[in-house]
């Protein structure tokens, strides 16, 4: 009977138990030699006791080693675990950059399609940005014209909203402000003839729409010119 109590270190998984489950049942053992009803044969009752010393060592010592074969097999179980979650997460983030990929490809393709089908201007920019915002995951988007040589920016009627009452006020601030070479961001990518991006419009110093006392609901900003050869319009 004293072997089940290294076993309940065995169940607990605890190899601490399984040792002091093992050596309370030896000292009982030896001590249930001295505690021995008399009459009983020594030869016997000492060849009994180191038989079931010997016995109760070995299964604590075939426990101990079911332990730890249970430890590895649990670390070897965990750590493969992460490495399929790992390799789940890069699977999942190498299919979502091709099936971005895929959807820029597709964008190209649907705004050259649409503008070869001779359709007005302002009709091709309209469409255009709308893909280009629905693709990015963009809010808003707006079109400016330049004004004779890369003088001055201005406003169109071009927009893009994915909530129009929510935006309304940025809309109206935007459609009466005029950018020139340099000033705001449009008026930044002008200067400059490349993209340019904004994380925080609100701790920019050159975003004059975010210094007026309307929540304009815009956090971020970003920007590229419209080239026609190497000369930007818009």
């Amino acid at each position: 009977a004293y072997i089940a109590l290294a076993l309940i270190g065995l169940l607990m998984r605890d190899g601490r138990i399984i040792i002091w489950g093992g050596i309370v049942g030896i000292v009982l053992t030896i001590a249930g030699f001295f505690l021995k009803p008399p009459g009983a044969l020594l030869w016997m009752a000492v060849t009994n006791r180191v038989l079931t010393v010997l016995m109760i060592a070995m299964t604590t010592f075939l426990f101990l080693r079911q332990n730890r074969y249970g430890e590895k097999l649990l670390e070897a179980h965990n750590e493969l675990e992460d490495r399929v979650k790992e390799r789940t997460a890069e699977l999942k983030e190498a299919y979502e950059l091709a099936r971005k990929e895929s959807s820029y490809i597709q964008l190209h393709k649907d705004i050259v399609v649409y503008t070869n089908e001779n359709n007005p201007v302002e009709d091709t920019m309209r469409y255009a940005l709308e893909r280009i915002c629905k693709v990015t995951g963009w809010s808003v988007g707006h079109l400016y014209f330049v004004e004779s040589i890369r003088s001055k920016l201005i406003p169109t009627d071009i927009w893009y909203l994915s909530d129009s009452q929510r935006f309304q006020p940025f809309k109206k601030i935007t459609e009466e402000k005029v950018f020139v070479f340099g000033e705001g961001l449009p008026g930044r990518v002008l200067a400059s003839g490349k993209s340019a991006w904004i994380k925080d419009v609100h701790m920019d110093d050159n975003f004059p729409r975010a210094k007026t006392k309307v929540d304009i609901g815009i956090r971020s900003g970003f920007a590229f010119p419209i080239l026609v050869g190497k000369e930007i319009s818009g």
